[in-house]
């Protein structure tokens, strides 16, 4: 693929092969979103815009078909003069650890457009869907309110009409809240829970504080986009260091908000 310009760089292709790989290893590790979404694609870096068949009301289940652009997410990274000189040389093993820094930011900001979306250019995440089923949360700290209310939830996608796999995503600080042992059980909350969702329990710090999300993770309710995969491409030369770029091209497709449920 011409647009990623590694022709042009000074780097061989071992040195692009350890790049890729600390991109895919660090990307596996920090990645919430990939978890528990079906991915479509990847589509290829031509394309800019894919369709779906969204149910806007309930009720009603009546399917509109509506266009997204793919959103590009990308960070960038140098590697100086000498640190590049060094690697050509062959001397010893080199510590790329400016790829895993950006990796890290990359797939961050990944995780922050699924579930918050893009205001620019008119994405909705999981978090700001119109649509969505919102849920009052009580203390989770205290008794079996979390329980509780993640069954009432859990039974209100069932008695929608949502079978299969059900998902929780937490943020840090209610993740730690259910570490705790239920007196009552003698086991940790967190392990009560787990078994309402299969297992499916996943935590993110982009989520911020004070927040859960429950959803119904089939793909006809809500999948992610792949045109572009993550991927390092070569951006030339500044001054005597060298840029390059961690870029992706993703859309989240929420084909029905009515499968997920916003504890708030």
């Amino acid at each position: 693929m011409y647009f990623m310009g590694r022709d042009q760089s000074p780097l061989k292709s071992e040195h692009w092969k350890v790049i890729d790989e600390i991109v895919i290893n660090t990307a596996k590790k920090v990645l919430v979103g990939r978890r528990f979404l079906h991915l479509f694609g990847p589509l290829g870096p031509q394309t800019h815009t894919i369709f779906a068949d969204v149910v806007e009301e309930a009720e009603s289940k009546k399917a509109v078909r509506r266009y997204y652009p793919l959103k590009q997410i990308y960070e960038d990274f140098k590697l100086s003069w000498n640190d590049l000189e060094y690697i050509l040389s062959g001397t010893g093993p080199y510590d790329f650890s400016q790829v895993a820094r950006a990796t890290l930011e990359c797939a961050k900001k990944e995780d922050e457009f699924i579930f918050w979306g893009c205001k620019e250019l008119g994405l909705e995440g999981i978090l700001t869907a119109t649509g969505t089923n919102r849920l009052k949360k009580g203390n989770w700290n205290e008794g079996e309110t979390a329980y509780s209310e993640i069954v009432k939830g859990i039974e209100l996608l069932l008695r929608k009409g949502y079978i299969g796999k059900l998902v929780l995503i937490l943020s840090p600080d209610i993740y730690v809240q259910l570490s705790r042992i239920n007196p009552m059980a003698g086991v940790l909350e967190l392990e009560r829970i787990s078994k309402l969702v299969d297992n499916n329990i996943f935590k993110t710090p982009v989520l911020g504080e004070g927040k859960a999300v429950l959803v119904c993770a089939e793909f006809s309710n809500i999948d992610l986009t792949i045109g572009q995969d993550m991927i390092v491409t070569y951006m030339g030369n500044d001054k005597l260091d060298h840029e390059f770029r961690i870029i992706e091209t993703i859309v989240l497709r929420i084909k029905n908000k009515d499968s997920i449920v916003i504890f708030e």
